[in-house]
């Protein structure tokens, strides 16, 4: 499955997702392009250095 965007433009919408929603990562991969949560889990580490569910957890701390 290909959204047609590039990759750090689905990483981007998969944080603003993290950050504002709570559906599990499997969903936000779909969501956003990826064909798996371990495609984005796979980009998301390159890119920010740190898996979706630990950036999610960094954000849901502050409440």
């Amino acid at each position: 499955m290909s959204s047609g965007l590039c990759p750090g433009v689905r990483i981007s919408r998969a944080e603003e997702l993290l950050e504002t929603t709570e559906p599990p990562v499997e969903e936000i991969a779909r969501a956003v392009g990826f064909g798996s949560a371990a495609v984005l889990r796979a980009q998301f580490v390159r890119r920010r250095g740190a898996p979706p569910r630990a950036y999610r957890r960094s954000f849901s701390r502050t409440a």
